[in-house]
């Protein structure tokens, strides 16, 4: 017995077959299909036979509400990547980055709190992380105003995110075609 892929004359794979004899073999199936044997190459059905070698089946075509899902759910990821990824702020009279994880917020809520209860005490900083213009991450003093302006810049950048992911939603309800779905993309820095 051997195992031979049998492709229809568009050269698609329609199914593996396992006979005795060739010849019998084409009786069967008849002279509109080719027996191919397979010899441990990888023959799908769905795939093709080019004459040489086959190829696997082309993926299949999602509809247009599989879309749009799997488009929303990929824009709503890198939304959350972007919102956990970091922001700018001049609160310290230059432009350094701020880290923004669920723990970097809670941590910066927290400074921003510690400020407002020390409204009025002379000289009152906070350490807090953050990187320089040359990438250099260090514990840096902030006064009340400063840590509350590198809140303000957070919530600026979070809610700049929040914006484009709505935008990028609402483009990707309204799409009309797959192909329009799937070029509806988060584009880091936009």
């Amino acid at each position: 017995m051997s195992d031979y892929a049998v492709v229809d004359s568009s050269g698609t794979v329609v199914n593996i077959v396992e006979i005795d004899d060739l010849e019998a073999g084409r009786e069967v199936f008849g002279e509109t299909v080719e027996l191919v044997p397979v010899d441990g190459r990888a023959a799908i059905i769905g795939g093709s036979w080019d004459g040489s070698d086959f190829a696997p089946p082309p993926p299949p075509v999602p509809t247009l509400d599989e879309a749009r899902r799997k488009q929303s759910a990929a824009v709503s990821a890198a939304c959350a990547a972007a919102i956990t990824g970091g922001f700018e702020s001049e609160a310290l009279g230059n432009v350094h980055v701020y880290p923004s994880k669920q723990t970097d917020q809670t941590n910066l809520t927290g400074a921003v709190t510690a400020s407002i209860m020390a409204a009025g005490v002379p000289g009152w900083s906070i350490n807090f992380w953050c990187a320089d213009a040359d990438g250099i991450w260090a514990f840096v003093p902030h006064t009340a105003a400063q840590i509350q302006g590198v809140y303000a810049d957070g919530v600026a950048a979070l809610q700049a995110y929040q914006a484009r992911n709505q935008a990028l939603q609402e483009q990707i309800a309204a799409a009309k075609t797959v192909k329009a779905v799937q070029a509806i993309v988060w584009e880091p820095g936009a």
